[in-house]
């Protein structure tokens, strides 16, 4: 049988839980400000590399596609090495960019081809 804790016990208990916790959260946020983080280059980072292109292609997005309505970006599809495929959920359709994009060392971005499809499910 398990003994019963009190009403003090458990105020204990509950003030030691948030204590620990407490203390977690301040050493992995002293942590971080420890950190020093080095700048990735592109000519050395994959991770950078693609940061920069989807950067690229949700900047275009929200400067140039008209439609308001519907989902929202469903999916965002890497297929070749500097070509991504977005889909956007529409009703009854989803509207897919095709964006070819080329890249330099200094993470420069630009477009070399933006194609516009889509897929309709209407009966």
């Amino acid at each position: 049988m398990v003994p019963l804790l009190t009403k003090g016990a458990c105020r204990c208990v509950a003030m030691s839980i948030c204590l620990f916790f407490s203390i977690g959260c301040t050493a992995q946020v002293q942590s971080a400000k420890d950190l020093k983080v080095t700048p990735m280059k592109c000519e050395n980072s994959a991770v950078e590399k693609s940061y920069a292109l989807l950067h690229f292609i949700l900047d275009d997005i929200k400067a140039t596609y008209p439609h308001v309505g519907g989902g929202g970006i469903s999916e965002i599809k890497q297929t070749h090495t500097n070509i991504f495929v977005v889909s956007i959920n529409q009703e009854e359709r989803i509207d897919q960019l095709s964006y070819e994009l080329s890249i330099d060392k200094n993470c420069s971005v630009s477009l070399v081809k933006k194609e516009e499809s889509t897929i309709n499910f209407s009966q």
